[in-house]
């Protein structure tokens, strides 16, 4: 963790807590360590007038999410405390229909929901097995394939996208030897302690969306959350729910303050921790409740993106180099004089005549290096193709499974440290 300072909405100079996610392969960041959490966790006890269900907990969309997320879980199921569980988001609205599987060549965009706009995990149907027998046929890897043939199996048992993604998910982990437990957000979203914050909120609805705006001003630009209209809280109201589903920030929250004593989140929920801090000190008129960072970087092949991106710089330098100055790149017969005499005797006719002779020979000798400017491109082309597959955001069913087991080795060892 580091302070950064940084321009707000508000165009004010504010120092807050920035978590950088770790760049290299099966890098790890996890703030507070470990070793503070019981700590914490009675720190936040004492300052909250709510009872909470669970000690330790995190909270995702019912996606099939990067490995960041999976060693999230698995760092909250290797802690020793008894009360934990994992929140799956299943009133979330579906960012897009497509999944992105990588391959050598380029991602393979698969139509895996048919969600339309805004509409949640839940409420979308599963893809149908013809879809999902096609994507077994184009996958690029044993991984993905056997994946997907599993799929097949649950997709006939399942109602709805978050429980298809949910339960192929505790399939994969199965085969590693693994359990979680998660509980929807559907089902939180129709207790008591749900219903006593939105009254909390309702009964001073004006006041909220002026702490609420507020406390936007403790974002940076790029947080992607906007102003309150007048009246207009931050709640969706989805199809078949009896309450509506909170918003990203507002989510936060409720789980820190009513769920969890000790709420893991992300590198992204992290970016507004300084607004939801506001609201609850200043709405609720509670201490803010600490939290954990946590974040966990795998690259498809173990490749490391940014010696790549050195890499194609290089060559791509070269290659401008191959043009700009062919000689350099011929047999020594080819080289010339590169330079027009720059002096006082030489007429401008002369000099446009010596440029002109310079050019036609500079022509030539590149023709005659075709073939190793042939041969720079592909390469160039080539790094391109794998740098496609070095995001670290890719499902978890992609990556090597030597990694993931890793992943939870990690994190055993790290969520042991707590006691």
């Amino acid at each position: 963790m580091r302070k950064v300072l940084r321009f707000t909405r508000a165009r004010a100079l504010i120092f807050y807590p920035v978590y950088k996610v770790p760049r290299s392969h099966k890098g790890f960041l996890i703030e507070p360590s470990p070793d503070n959490w019981r700590q914490i966790v009675e720190v936040n006890r004492d300052s909250s007038p709510f009872f909470r269900p669970w000690t330790l907990g995190c909270a995702h969309q019912s996606s099939l999410y990067h490995p960041g997320v999976l060693f999230r879980e698995a760092l909250v199921n290797a802690s020793s405390f008894e009360r934990k569980v994992h929140v799956s988001c299943d009133t979330s609205p579906v960012p897009g229909p497509y999944i992105e599987i990588p391959s050598e060549r380029k991602k393979l965009k698969l139509e895996y929901y048919s969600a339309g706009k805004s509409e949640c995990y839940a409420c979308t149907v599963p893809p149908s097995e013809e879809k999902i027998e096609s994507f077994m046929r184009m996958s690029p890897s044993n991984e993905t394939r056997q994946f997907f043939k599993n799929l097949l199996y649950y997709v006939r048992r399942s109602e709805n996208a978050a429980e298809l993604n949910v339960t192929a998910k505790e399939y994969y982990l199965k085969s590693f030897g693994y359990k979680l437990n998660h509980i929807y957000l559907s089902l939180l979203l129709k207790t008591g302690m749900y219903r006593s914050f939105l009254e909390k909120i309702n009964c001073d609805k004006n006041r909220f969306i002026e702490v609420y705006n507020k406390s936007l001003e403790s974002l940076p630009y790029q947080s992607g959350i906007g102003e309150l209209k007048k009246g207009k809280l931050p709640f969706r109201n989805i199809k078949g729910m009896p309450y509506p589903h909170p918003k990203a920030l507002v989510l936060n929250i409720f789980l820190r303050l009513y769920v969890f004593d000790l709420y893991i989140q992300g590198t992204g929920e992290s970016l507004y921790s300084a607004a939801s801090d506001y609201i609850i000190k200043n709405f609720f008129g509670i201490t803010p409740p600490e939290t954990v960072t946590v974040s966990y970087t795998l690259y498809h092949g173990a490749r490391d993106p940014e010696g790549l991106k050195s890499q194609l710089k290089r060559e791509e330098l070269k290659l401008r180099e191959m043009n700009c100055n062919p000689q350099d790149f011929a047999e020594k017969e080819n080289t010339y004089e590169t330079k027009i005499p720059d002096s006082e005797f030489i007429s401008a006719t002369e000099k446009k005549k010596k440029y002109r002779e310079i050019k036609k020979k500079k022509d030539l000798i590149r023709k005659s290096i075709e073939p190793l400017i042939e041969i720079q491109k592909r390469e160039i082309k080539k790094l391109k193709e794998i740098m496609q597959v070095t995001s670290r955001e890719y499902p978890f069913f992609v990556y090597n499974r030597a990694d993931i087991e890793y992943l939870f080795e990690k994190a055993l060892e790290e969520g042991s440290k707590c006691g």
